[in-house]
């Protein structure tokens, strides 16, 4: 069997893959449950193909306070971070985070949260398994660029 490194750039497929099977064929995925996720990463690999392990990288949600409105306290910081948490035990997954910034303003006046140093650590950890000797036989990336 071909060991393989599979590297996420989560909040990207996140948004974008999920989204666009739900808009595409009408069938809801929850990416909150973390079988879901695992279930549709394996789906892309050969027969003669097993996970050497999987990489997230992600953040956790924003915590603070903006506008008057505690973001820690909403329902969706409270399913990201237990994402996060019931992600970060599963077999075979390692959870890398990166932080979130300010992009801006949207139209209705929310911050709009971009995640940083995630593209970075994807292309150092890359870097690492190919120049040591790692028992993994290809590396796959899941990624998006968004502007």
């Amino acid at each position: 069997m071909k060991k393989v490194a599979i590297f996420v750039d989560w909040e990207n497929i996140r948004k974008c893959i999920f989204e666009q099977a739900f808009a595409i064929h009408n069938n809801k995925v929850s990416y909150n449950d973390t079988s879901n996720v695992i279930k549709f990463i394996n789906s892309f690999l050969n027969s003669d193909e097993e996970i050497y392990r999987i990489f997230f990288y992600l953040a956790d949600p924003y915590s603070g306070i903006y506008n008057g409105v505690n973001y820690s306290k909403s329902k969706s910081y409270q399913h990201a971070t237990a994402f996060i948490e019931k992600l970060s035990i599963e077999d075979l997954i390692a959870v890398r985070k990166g932080y979130l910034a300010t992009r801006g303003i949207d139209s209705k006046g929310n911050p709009i949260f971009i995640q940083k140093q995630n593209t970075t650590d994807i292309h150092r950890e890359l870097k690492e398994h190919a120049d040591f000797i790692r028992p993994i036989n290809f590396n796959s990336i899941f990624s998006i660029t968004t502007s």
